[in-house]
């Protein structure tokens, strides 16, 4: 049964969140970030993997005239067939000032002799062999020219080993194996290298938005508390109402106002992508759908009260912000895990440190959410995280309503984690 006094506090914390200006600005502008991210991704990953009708600009430095004549021969047509242009120089330096200057997206770098096997082995050891381009993290370039001059040094090992070109050709193309992921329904969604770039974005802004939010607002919970000891008015507080009504009053009350804040985004978020697909056909990821909001609204639930309990508690023990910062720091790294080792959880969603995290109460609500993202974690193994993360709130809950009450009315000096430690076992 809910006491009066705890309702009273919850009602305060809850419209003094929702009434500020920063809440109501983050609101309107949160579902165009969530756009934005969720949306942009897809549209960048189709462009990064897809830019056939990119017109490039390709160099091709040679040692001499001959090369310059063979390679004119035999990578002329394979650049032209994508449409792009090329020119074939003898002077690196031209062409190395092309390319800084933009009016080369590369240049080739080719040995005397190529493509003979002999002369690769010579220019990969000599430095004369490579691809060179302002932009080495562009794949889409680097392995189409990988790809051209690999063809060449095959065709050229077939002639010198006396077998049919095209017969060669015709054995060794490569097979166009396409990707599906299965998901619980026995269903099978096509999916691509843009589809799997556009969920890991996903995946990673998921999971920024709960460590976001619950870091705002569980140390909002602790300046709270802070804020009302350094001016008394909790004295005032105490003196009508049970230390344990303040303590849940605000946790509860600042955290359904993000509870709304979250509502608000979804909801906007999942209009504007129902207007937005058929004009532009984007949308999410055909791995992320409505069941993957509520999970991100659970996750953000549990971890919120776990952390604002504590945040609360050092609140409580705490003479300004700054203290409160230095007692809270070592809860705070545990919140800081999974955004350290993201990329390891997102690359290997079932590995043995992925699941361990996924259950441990501190770090399940970012590692769960990665795993369910990527279809790593079933909706069994996501409710038992949740019900131990439950527990865990109970239990540090009790934890923190004992800090809170003793160290509400303690002042006049900097409280250590040892202190704390002797308040608990009174």
């Amino acid at each position: 049964m809910i006491s009066n006094k705890l309702a009273v506090v919850f009602r305060y914390e809850f419209l003094k969140m929702v009434k500020t200006k920063t809440f109501i600005i983050t609101t309107v502008l949160g579902p165009f970030l969530i756009l934005a991210v969720v949306v942009l991704p897809s549209l960048i990953a189709m462009k990064t993997m897809d830019r056939t009708d990119d017109v490039l600009r390709i160099g091709v430095f040679t040692p001499d005239e001959a090369s310059a004549a063979r390679s004119g021969g035999l990578l002329g047509p394979e650049i032209t067939a994508k449409g792009w242009l090329y020119e074939i120089s003898g002077d690196e330096s031209s062409l190395r000032a092309k390319t800084l200057d933009g009016e080369l997206d590369g240049y080739l770098k080719l040995p005397a002799g190529f493509p003979s096997e002999s002369s690769i082995r010579e220019g990969e050891g000599s430095g004369s062999f490579g691809w060179f381009s302002k932009n080495g993290a562009d794949l889409f370039v680097s392995e189409a020219i990988k790809g051209m001059v690999s063809a060449l040094v095959v065709s050229e090992r077939v002639s010198a080993a006396g077998v049919d070109e095209s017969w060669a050709r015709s054995l060794l193309a490569p097979v166009d194996l396409p990707t599906f992921k299965v998901d619980e329904k026995e269903s099978a969604a096509k999916s691509g290298e843009a589809e799997f770039l556009a969920t890991l974005f996903t995946g990673i802004f998921f999971c920024m938005v709960i460590y976001l939010t619950v870091l705002l607002y569980g140390q909002q919970t602790g300046r709270s508390v802070v804020a009302e000891k350094s001016s008394k008015i909790v004295d005032i507080l105490l003196s009508s109402a049970r230390a344990g009504d303040i303590l849940f009053g605000k946790i509860f009350g600042i955290g359904l106002a993000g509870l709304l804040q979250y509502a608000a985004w979804v909801g906007i978020t999942a209009g504007s992508l129902a207007l937005l697909k058929p004009v532009f056909n984007i949308g999410l990821p055909v791995s992320v759908g409505g069941d993957k909001f509520a999970w991100l609204v659970a996750f953000f639930a549990g971890g919120y009260l776990l952390y604002a309990s504590f945040y609360a508690s050092f609140g409580a023990a705490s003479e300004d912000d700054q203290h409160m910062a230095q007692l809270s720091m070592p809860v705070v790294l545990l919140l800081v895990i999974p955004m350290v080792m993201m990329q390891s959880f997102i690359q290997q969603p079932d590995s043995t440190l992925a699941v361990v995290f996924s259950f441990v109460p501190f770090t399940a609500p970012m590692v769960m959410m990665l795993r369910v993202l990527a279809g790593a974690a079933g909706t069994l193994e996501a409710l038992a995280s949740l019900a131990l993360l439950a527990l865990s709130i109970f239990g540090c809950g009790l934890l923190a309503a004992k800090i809170f009450r003793t160290g509400l009315l303690m002042t006049g000096k900097n409280f250590t984690l040892k202190d704390i430690a002797l308040w608990i076992r009174k």
